[in-house]
């Protein structure tokens, strides 16, 4: 078999879930659409510039990369009805 055809064959679609993100004061809050994913599966990293929210579905990558300020931190998340809610705060 080609390679060039199997590495195809083994590649997931990346699916970015619908994210509404807002500021307030000296906090972020971002809300993360994952219908139909089991909380358990979501995976959620914080780096120095960059919060990434991913999970597995079906044959599928969800994933959503959002630049963050660096220093930031994840201070609250709950998950409820299919949506990952986030509140980030940010250095003073």
């Amino acid at each position: 078999m080609d390679t060039t055809k199997k590495q195809r064959r083994n590649k997931k679609t990346v699916i970015v879930p619908p994210t509404e993100i807002s500021k307030s004061g000296k906090s972020i809050c971002i809300k993360s659409h994952l219908h139909d994913i089991p909380e358990e599966k979501i995976r959620v990293d914080l780096d120095e510039t960059q919060l990434i929210i991913s999970a597995s579905k079906d044959n599928a990558v969800v994933m959503r990369k959002i630049k963050v300020p660096a220093g930031s931190w994840i201070s609250k998340k709950k998950f409820y009805g299919g949506i990952l809610e986030i509140i980030l705060d940010l250095p003073l």
